[in-house]
């Protein structure tokens, strides 16, 4: 049989249909060619101006550069960043809805059983970690306590009159104070506030003894002589103009060190093209001297992990920080 030329185009023109379709398969929540297509939502528990939102707003312009797509910020301070982690955790795992979250803080969102946390470790997707931020501890540059040495007399000798207010139960900054008391056997006083300026306000007011929280937050006010950091919850110095700030370590209160690890993570059952594709993004980005230069005048300190290391590290803050959510609620009875 002799075919006309008119069906010969068609076939040729079947083939070449077919042909594509096998080249170029369609992209679906579980497919991660051709990642990413479209906007990409970066849910943040903190609100705006915080050391997590501040670190995440840099993350967001490195993937943005890195991925070529654009990445929106939302902030959900809400029920203590609980609700945005919830958020993450109930999207599609098509690496559209990731989550910039701290640890431990999230791990103790649902640890702590009166938070009445929905999701659990394995309802997120660790990516990488992005940035570890020293808790430390700060009072007005008018305080009468001109270190922590002072704090801890005047809590020995006066208990009750030592004050200090952080945001969030059970968050850096409240582990922070925990881990004090018990290293110094003293009693601190303890406030959440969930607006950082009262907080701030509070503190140089002197009304609140000391603010406890990540550097990032703490080192502006510093530098500009509103605050005086009186130790590093950390086990080592920093430098630069924290330079001359001890640790708690070298102070003599061991076991107090906390730190908010920032990691970005995804929904539970993100295809790992997409989780690679994503971490590969940050540490590429981490290692433009812009983005160190940018990261430095925040204070932040950059420290790369992937997701393996900020699965492991999740894992480890859950054995760590669990028995102390019980025996804090335990003392609260």
């Amino acid at each position: 049989m002799t075919l006309k030329p008119t069906a010969l185009l068609g076939i040729a023109a079947a083939a070449t249909l077919l042909l594509a379709g096998c080249a170029s398969p369609a992209n679906t929540s579980t497919d991660a060619s051709g990642y990413p297509t479209k906007t990409i939502h970066l849910l943040i528990p903190y609100g705006a101006g915080g050391g997590t939102d501040l670190s995440g707003r840099l993350m967001a312009s490195g993937l943005e550069d890195k991925l070529g797509a654009k990445v929106v910020i939302e902030n959900d301070p809400s029920a203590s960043g609980q609700n945005a982690v919830q958020k993450v955790a109930d999207a599609n795992p098509d690496g559209y809805t990731l989550g910039f979250v701290s640890l431990p803080a999230t791990n103790m969102m649902y640890l702590d059983s009166e938070r009445g946390a929905k999701f659990t470790r394995d309802s997120l997707s660790p990516v990488a970690v992005h940035d570890t931020d020293t808790v430390a501890m700060a009072v007005s540059s008018t305080s009468k306590y001109k270190s922590l040495d002072d704090v801890v007399a005047a809590a020995k000798s006066n208990p009750g009159s030592i004050t200090a207010g952080s945001s969030g139960v059970l968050a850096v900054g409240h582990l922070g104070v925990l881990a004090l008391q018990k290293s110094a056997g003293i009693k601190i006083t303890w406030s959440t506030f969930d607006d950082s300026g009262q907080l701030r306000t509070s503190v140089l007011g002197n009304s609140v003894t000391l603010e406890v929280g990540p550097v990032s937050e703490l080192a502006p006010a510093a530098a500009n002589g509103d605050l005086k950091i009186l130790a590093l919850l950390g086990d080592k110095r920093m430098g630069g103009s924290l330079s001359d700030v001890p640790t708690a370590k070298e102070l003599g209160y061991s076991g107090v060190s906390v730190s908010a690890n920032r990691v970005l993570v995804a929904p539970a059952k993100t295809p790992q093209k997409i989780v690679d594709a994503l971490a590969a993004a940050i540490k590429s980005a981490q290692q433009g001297a812009d983005y160190k230069s940018q990261a430095a005048s925040r204070s932040l300190n950059l420290n790369y992990q992937d997701a393996a290391a900020a699965t492991a590290l999740w894992t480890k803050f859950d054995s760590t920080f669990g028995p102390i959510a019980k025996e804090y609620r335990a003392s609260e009875q």
